[in-house]
Protein backbone atom coordinates (compact mmCIF):
# COMPACT_ATOMS: atom_id res chain seq x y z
CA UNK A 1 0.00 0.00 0.00
CA UNK A 2 1.25 3.51 -1.07
CA UNK A 3 2.10 5.78 2.10
CA UNK A 4 0.48 8.93 0.59
CA UNK A 5 -2.59 7.13 -0.02
CA UNK A 6 -2.97 5.68 3.58
CA UNK A 7 -2.47 8.78 5.20
CA UNK A 8 -4.71 10.99 2.34
CA UNK A 9 -7.41 7.57 3.21
CA UNK A 10 -7.18 7.74 6.70
CA UNK A 11 -7.18 11.49 7.39
CA UNK A 12 -10.66 12.01 5.44
CA UNK A 13 -13.13 9.32 6.80
CA UNK A 14 -16.40 9.67 4.60
CA UNK A 15 -19.34 11.38 6.25
CA UNK A 16 -21.78 9.21 8.82
CA UNK A 17 -19.19 6.19 8.65
CA UNK A 18 -17.13 4.43 11.49
CA UNK A 19 -13.64 3.71 11.25
CA UNK A 20 -11.20 2.50 13.43
CA UNK A 21 -7.70 1.21 12.92
CA UNK A 22 -5.65 -1.65 14.78
CA UNK A 23 -1.94 -2.55 14.74
CA UNK A 24 -1.58 -6.50 15.70
CA UNK A 25 1.48 -7.56 17.41
CA UNK A 26 3.27 -10.56 17.78
CA UNK A 27 6.09 -10.39 20.81
CA UNK A 28 5.64 -6.95 20.74
CA UNK A 29 6.38 -6.48 16.78
CA UNK A 30 3.89 -5.56 14.33
CA UNK A 31 2.96 -8.57 12.86
CA UNK A 32 -0.90 -7.04 11.12
CA UNK A 33 -3.47 -4.67 10.14
CA UNK A 34 -7.56 -4.88 11.36
CA UNK A 35 -9.57 -1.94 9.69
CA UNK A 36 -13.48 -1.74 10.76
CA UNK A 37 -15.72 0.09 9.28
CA UNK A 38 -19.41 1.08 8.99
CA UNK A 39 -21.98 3.49 8.17
CA UNK A 40 -24.77 5.18 10.16
CA UNK A 41 -28.09 3.76 10.89
CA UNK A 42 -29.68 6.04 8.71
CA UNK A 43 -26.70 5.58 6.15
CA UNK A 44 -27.20 1.59 6.13
CA UNK A 45 -30.42 0.77 7.42
CA UNK A 46 -28.91 -3.28 6.78
CA UNK A 47 -26.05 -2.18 8.89
CA UNK A 48 -23.34 -4.20 7.56
CA UNK A 49 -19.82 -3.98 8.80
CA UNK A 50 -17.23 -4.22 6.81
CA UNK A 51 -13.43 -5.13 7.83
CA UNK A 52 -10.14 -5.85 6.43
CA UNK A 53 -7.29 -7.65 7.97
CA UNK A 54 -3.97 -9.53 7.43
CA UNK A 55 -0.91 -10.85 9.34
CA UNK A 56 2.71 -10.61 7.40
CA UNK A 57 3.83 -14.13 6.08
CA UNK A 58 5.91 -15.34 9.52
CA UNK A 59 2.86 -14.24 11.44
CA UNK A 60 0.17 -16.16 9.27
CA UNK A 61 -1.52 -19.31 10.95
CA UNK A 62 -5.48 -20.32 10.78
CA UNK A 63 -5.79 -19.68 14.25
CA UNK A 64 -4.02 -16.23 14.58
CA UNK A 65 -6.36 -15.30 11.54
CA UNK A 66 -9.77 -16.56 13.00
CA UNK A 67 -8.54 -13.98 16.11
CA UNK A 68 -8.14 -10.76 14.35
CA UNK A 69 -11.55 -12.01 12.59
CA UNK A 70 -13.40 -12.41 15.90
CA UNK A 71 -11.58 -9.08 16.89
CA UNK A 72 -13.58 -7.48 14.14
CA UNK A 73 -16.52 -8.75 14.52
CA UNK A 74 -16.60 -7.87 18.22
CA UNK A 75 -15.75 -4.06 17.10
CA UNK A 76 -18.33 -3.67 14.25
CA UNK A 77 -21.14 -5.56 16.73
CA UNK A 78 -20.52 -2.80 19.51
CA UNK A 79 -20.76 -0.05 16.73
CA UNK A 80 -24.37 -1.83 15.64
CA UNK A 81 -23.69 -4.25 12.45
CA UNK A 82 -26.07 -6.80 12.17
CA UNK A 83 -23.97 -8.78 9.13
CA UNK A 84 -20.28 -9.13 7.96
CA UNK A 85 -18.20 -8.94 4.62
CA UNK A 86 -14.43 -9.02 4.16
CA UNK A 87 -12.12 -9.50 1.24
CA UNK A 88 -8.96 -11.93 0.62
CA UNK A 89 -7.05 -12.71 -1.72
CA UNK A 90 -8.21 -15.69 -4.12
CA UNK A 91 -4.83 -17.65 -3.44
CA UNK A 92 -5.41 -17.08 0.95
CA UNK A 93 -6.23 -20.11 2.00
CA UNK A 94 -5.48 -19.66 5.97
CA UNK A 95 -7.56 -16.92 5.48
CA UNK A 96 -10.56 -18.98 3.63
CA UNK A 97 -10.22 -21.91 6.51
CA UNK A 98 -11.09 -19.05 8.86
CA UNK A 99 -13.52 -17.40 7.22
CA UNK A 100 -15.08 -20.80 6.84
CA UNK A 101 -14.62 -22.02 10.66
CA UNK A 102 -16.37 -18.69 11.46
CA UNK A 103 -19.82 -19.25 9.72
CA UNK A 104 -18.71 -16.86 6.77
CA UNK A 105 -19.92 -17.89 2.88
CA UNK A 106 -18.26 -17.14 -0.34
CA UNK A 107 -20.33 -14.58 -2.23
CA UNK A 108 -18.51 -12.43 -5.10
CA UNK A 109 -15.21 -12.58 -7.09
CA UNK A 110 -13.26 -9.03 -7.85
CA UNK A 111 -11.22 -9.81 -11.05
CA UNK A 112 -7.67 -8.32 -11.04
CA UNK A 113 -6.32 -7.51 -14.57
CA UNK A 114 -3.04 -6.13 -15.70
CA UNK A 115 -2.05 -4.55 -19.25
CA UNK A 116 1.41 -4.98 -21.03
CA UNK A 117 1.68 -1.17 -22.25
CA UNK A 118 5.25 -2.00 -23.35
CA UNK A 119 4.29 -4.90 -25.63
CA UNK A 120 1.05 -3.57 -26.42
CA UNK A 121 2.06 0.19 -26.81
CA UNK A 122 1.51 0.15 -31.12
CA UNK A 123 -1.75 -1.46 -30.73
CA UNK A 124 -3.35 0.50 -27.85
CA UNK A 125 -2.26 3.63 -29.75
CA UNK A 126 -3.80 2.69 -32.57
CA UNK A 127 -7.14 0.97 -31.47
CA UNK A 128 -6.96 4.80 -29.40
CA UNK A 129 -6.82 6.79 -32.86
CA UNK A 130 -9.89 4.71 -34.27
CA UNK A 131 -12.01 5.59 -31.05
CA UNK A 132 -11.14 9.21 -31.38
CA UNK A 133 -12.86 9.19 -35.08
CA UNK A 134 -15.81 6.95 -33.60
CA UNK A 135 -16.50 9.04 -30.82
CA UNK A 136 -15.96 12.46 -32.98
CA UNK A 137 -18.31 10.66 -35.70
CA UNK A 138 -21.32 10.33 -33.07
CA UNK A 139 -20.40 13.91 -31.35
CA UNK A 140 -18.70 12.85 -28.51
CA UNK A 141 -16.63 14.76 -26.93
CA UNK A 142 -13.89 13.17 -24.79
CA UNK A 143 -11.57 15.35 -22.90
CA UNK A 144 -9.99 15.61 -19.29
CA UNK A 145 -11.43 17.38 -16.26
CA UNK A 146 -8.29 19.91 -16.32
CA UNK A 147 -9.61 20.53 -19.96
CA UNK A 148 -13.34 21.10 -19.13
CA UNK A 149 -14.56 24.59 -17.77
CA UNK A 150 -18.22 23.54 -17.25
CA UNK A 151 -18.39 25.35 -13.64
CA UNK A 152 -20.96 22.70 -12.69
CA UNK A 153 -18.77 19.70 -13.79
CA UNK A 154 -18.10 18.42 -10.36
CA UNK A 155 -21.75 18.01 -9.81
CA UNK A 156 -22.41 16.49 -13.17
CA UNK A 157 -19.89 13.98 -12.90
CA UNK A 158 -20.81 13.18 -9.08
CA UNK A 159 -24.40 12.41 -10.17
CA UNK A 160 -22.85 9.84 -13.09
CA UNK A 161 -20.89 8.36 -10.95
CA UNK A 162 -24.13 7.80 -8.61
CA UNK A 163 -25.93 6.12 -11.19
CA UNK A 164 -22.95 4.45 -12.66
CA UNK A 165 -22.15 2.58 -8.89
CA UNK A 166 -25.71 1.35 -8.51
CA UNK A 167 -25.13 -0.64 -11.90
CA UNK A 168 -22.21 -2.30 -10.29
CA UNK A 169 -23.18 -6.38 -10.02
CA UNK A 170 -23.02 -6.23 -6.09
CA UNK A 171 -24.92 -8.40 -2.66
CA UNK A 172 -24.59 -5.90 -0.07
CA UNK A 173 -25.49 -2.27 -0.55
CA UNK A 174 -23.97 0.13 -2.77
CA UNK A 175 -24.49 3.59 -0.26
CA UNK A 176 -24.77 6.68 -1.45
CA UNK A 177 -21.48 8.97 -1.29
CA UNK A 178 -21.80 12.28 -0.27
CA UNK A 179 -20.78 15.34 -2.60
CA UNK A 180 -18.30 16.92 -0.74
CA UNK A 181 -16.76 13.05 0.21
CA UNK A 182 -16.64 12.51 -3.90
CA UNK A 183 -14.44 16.60 -3.84
CA UNK A 184 -12.11 15.06 -1.38
CA UNK A 185 -11.33 12.47 -3.60
CA UNK A 186 -10.48 14.04 -6.38
CA UNK A 187 -7.60 15.74 -3.77
CA UNK A 188 -6.07 12.56 -2.81
CA UNK A 189 -2.79 11.99 -4.16
CA UNK A 190 -3.24 9.53 -6.94
CA UNK A 191 -5.67 11.77 -8.98
CA UNK A 192 -4.40 13.85 -11.58
CA UNK A 193 -7.29 16.33 -13.06
CA UNK A 194 -5.06 16.04 -16.35
CA UNK A 195 -5.41 12.41 -16.45
CA UNK A 196 -9.21 12.03 -15.39
CA UNK A 197 -11.54 11.86 -18.81
CA UNK A 198 -14.90 12.39 -19.28
CA UNK A 199 -17.18 12.16 -22.50
CA UNK A 200 -19.87 15.06 -23.36
CA UNK A 201 -22.74 15.10 -24.96
CA UNK A 202 -23.34 18.82 -25.34
CA UNK A 203 -23.98 19.79 -22.06
CA UNK A 204 -23.75 16.50 -20.28
CA UNK A 205 -21.42 14.19 -18.56
CA UNK A 206 -22.25 10.77 -20.01
CA UNK A 207 -19.22 8.92 -19.30
CA UNK A 208 -15.85 8.76 -17.15
CA UNK A 209 -12.69 6.93 -16.71
CA UNK A 210 -9.80 7.87 -14.88
CA UNK A 211 -6.15 6.28 -14.06
CA UNK A 212 -4.78 6.15 -10.89
CA UNK A 213 -1.46 6.93 -10.03
CA UNK A 214 0.13 6.06 -6.40
CA UNK A 215 2.98 8.71 -5.38
CA UNK A 216 5.38 6.15 -4.13
CA UNK A 217 4.36 2.55 -4.37
CA UNK A 218 2.91 0.25 -7.17
CA UNK A 219 1.89 0.40 -10.26
CA UNK A 220 -0.80 2.86 -12.02
CA UNK A 221 -4.29 1.69 -11.86
CA UNK A 222 -8.21 2.38 -14.04
CA UNK A 223 -9.93 3.20 -11.18
CA UNK A 224 -13.28 3.86 -12.53
CA UNK A 225 -14.83 3.81 -15.89
CA UNK A 226 -18.64 4.05 -16.58
CA UNK A 227 -21.09 5.64 -18.77
CA UNK A 228 -24.72 6.70 -18.32
CA UNK A 229 -27.26 3.70 -19.14
CA UNK A 230 -28.59 5.38 -22.52
CA UNK A 231 -25.27 5.65 -24.17
CA UNK A 232 -24.14 1.99 -23.30
CA UNK A 233 -23.19 -0.19 -26.30
CA UNK A 234 -21.71 2.99 -28.36
CA UNK A 235 -18.23 2.53 -27.79
CA UNK A 236 -17.94 5.16 -25.35
CA UNK A 237 -16.38 3.39 -22.43
CA UNK A 238 -13.46 1.44 -24.40
CA UNK A 239 -12.77 5.28 -26.31
CA UNK A 240 -11.92 6.42 -22.26
CA UNK A 241 -10.18 3.43 -20.90
CA UNK A 242 -8.11 3.60 -24.35
CA UNK A 243 -7.25 7.48 -23.83
CA UNK A 244 -6.53 7.18 -20.51
CA UNK A 245 -3.82 3.75 -21.41
CA UNK A 246 -2.46 5.94 -24.54
CA UNK A 247 -1.73 8.91 -21.97
CA UNK A 248 0.05 6.59 -19.67
CA UNK A 249 2.25 5.11 -22.74
CA UNK A 250 3.42 9.16 -23.12
CA UNK A 251 3.98 9.44 -19.43
CA UNK A 252 6.68 6.41 -19.21
CA UNK A 253 4.22 3.73 -17.35
CA UNK A 254 5.11 0.76 -18.42
CA UNK A 255 1.82 -1.39 -16.70
CA UNK A 256 -1.55 -0.84 -15.82
CA UNK A 257 -4.03 -3.02 -13.06
CA UNK A 258 -7.43 -3.10 -13.18
CA UNK A 259 -10.39 -4.57 -11.32
CA UNK A 260 -14.08 -5.53 -12.06
CA UNK A 261 -16.44 -7.78 -10.46
CA UNK A 262 -16.70 -11.09 -11.99
CA UNK A 263 -20.33 -10.84 -13.02
CA UNK A 264 -19.57 -7.27 -15.33
CA UNK A 265 -20.03 -8.49 -18.15
CA UNK A 266 -19.23 -5.52 -20.01
CA UNK A 267 -16.43 -3.98 -18.74
CA UNK A 268 -14.84 -7.60 -18.78
CA UNK A 269 -15.14 -7.94 -22.35
CA UNK A 270 -13.62 -4.54 -22.87
CA UNK A 271 -10.33 -5.72 -20.88
CA UNK A 272 -10.22 -8.86 -22.57
CA UNK A 273 -10.38 -7.03 -25.91
CA UNK A 274 -7.81 -4.59 -24.80
CA UNK A 275 -5.23 -7.14 -23.77
CA UNK A 276 -5.27 -7.50 -20.28
CA UNK A 277 -4.18 -10.45 -18.93
CA UNK A 278 -5.73 -12.03 -15.47
CA UNK A 279 -3.95 -11.78 -12.53
CA UNK A 280 -4.95 -12.81 -8.52
CA UNK A 281 -7.67 -11.36 -7.59
CA UNK A 282 -10.29 -10.96 -4.71
CA UNK A 283 -13.10 -12.94 -3.30
CA UNK A 284 -15.56 -11.41 -0.99
CA UNK A 285 -17.23 -12.99 2.19
CA UNK A 286 -20.13 -12.59 4.03
CA UNK A 287 -22.08 -13.22 6.78
CA UNK A 288 -25.37 -12.54 8.67
CA UNK A 289 -25.73 -13.76 12.20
Amino acid sequence: MDPALLRHWWSNPPTGWLIEEFLATLAGQPAGHVECYIAAAEVDPERWGRFESFLLPAAMSTERTGDLFAFAENRLSNAGALAFETQIWEGDAPMQEALAARGYRRDRVEKNWELDLVALRDEILARAEKSRARMRDQGIRCLTLAEDHDPDQLSKLHALMEAVRQDIPHTTPILPKQFEDFERELEAPYIHLDRYWIARDGDHIVGHSFLCFPPEIGPAWTCFTGVAREYRGRGIAQALKLFGLAQAIDLGVDRVRTDNDGENLPILHINETLGYRQVEGWMTYLKRD
